[in-house]
């Protein structure tokens, strides 16, 4: 091969890497946080409208849990800033709807339980802010278990019929 291409070659390569697209200055500004506060989370729930109501775990050092929800109750746990978890309870259902939520379901789980003596199915999800999160991380997350809880119904209704 000549000088001439691999120049040439030398040439569109640069230009193809100098036109790569960076991120953008709105990407780079989000701040990620190994641990959360209330106040954040509380603003988080704020911006999104949603009418909380929340009570201290009077057994565990700042855990928090925010209760929420007209249609579903749901409850937002606040466990010192490093792990949210999320959960909807529901009418006991059969084990093989719960397994069929499982294995379809991707960014949720369900689980039968006894709470208070009553046999109950839960939608819960969790997410892991030790790793790293940011507050856009944490709104999607409450926006989607909105979503898997919506399903969850749903799924609850066909198994019925």
């Amino acid at each position: 091969m000549t000088d001439r291409f691999w120049w040439t070659w030398i040439l569109v390569t640069g230009l193809a890497i100098g036109c790569y697209p960076t991120p953008s200055l709105a990407q780079q500004k989000e701040k990620v946080y190994r641990r959360i506060t209330t106040p954040q989370v509380e603003t988080i729930l704020n911006a999104l409208d949603i009418d909380y109501r929340k009570n201290k775990d009077k057994k565990q050092a700042n855990t928090y849990f925010y209760e929420y929800g007209a249609k579903y109750k749901i409850v937002l746990g606040f466990h010192n800033g490093t792990h949210l978890w999320l959960t909807a309870n529901f009418p006991k259902t059969a084990p093989e709807t719960i397994n069929k939520w499982n294995v379809d379901a991707k960014f949720s789980r369900a689980v039968l339980f006894n709470l208070n003596n009553k046999e109950t199915a839960t939608v819960e999800s969790q997410l892991d802010c030790a790793g790293g999160v940011t507050e856009g991380m944490i709104r999607q997350f409450l926006l989607r278990f909105d979503a898997e809880v919506e399903n969850f119904d749903q799924l609850l209704k066909k198994s019925k019929s």
